[in-house]
């Protein structure tokens, strides 16, 4: 089992972290308050550019699964 650290894991681990976060704070902030829509707001737009980049290195994470095999 190779546990060794590679620098482009943090894409894959942030992508998960957003998305278990953003919906936690999404129940938890209260839209009348313009601060908290705009956290909101802005947290949502980490998460769709988190999509992009993992969708962008989705590659090696296909490759890092096949190298496991």
């Amino acid at each position: 089992m190779n546990l060794e650290w590679r620098p482009r894991n943090i894409y894959f681990y942030t992508g998960l972290i957003l998305s278990t976060i953003i919906p936690i704070l999404a129940y938890s902030l209260n839209f009348e308050n313009v601060l908290h829509r705009r956290l909101f707001f802005l947290l949502l737009l980490a998460l769709i550019i988190g999509g992009i980049i993992m969708d962008g290195f989705g590659g090696w994470i296909a490759s890092a699964a096949k190298e496991a095999w």
